[in-house]
């Protein structure tokens, strides 16, 4: 998943054979969900929003004060991976 704007997410299956695109005007809450943890667990740096509001419903999630925990106590990029 790559968020190309803030109001499109591109999907790419690499599990499957057939070529092709479609699209959708909405995003299912699971698949939401698989895309914020998955964008907490891999920045070092910021999460940039366009929407205040959301930015800070991530901010205190407990996933994302894991993360922030995480990345203060990592003393290089190499021991995080370990």
């Amino acid at each position: 998943m790559v968020a190309l704007s803030p109001r499109l997410l591109l999907e790419i299956h690499l599990d499957r054979q057939e070529l092709g695109c479609g699209h959708r005007n909405w995003i299912e809450g699971e698949k939401l969900a698989e895309f914020r943890e998955t964008t907490i667990n891999n920045t070092f740096k910021e999460i940039i929003f366009s929407d205040g509001k959301l930015l800070e419903e991530w901010r205190v999630d407990p996933e994302f004060q894991k993360r922030v925990e995480r990345v203060r106590t990592m003393k290089d990029y190499n021991s995080l991976i370990e």
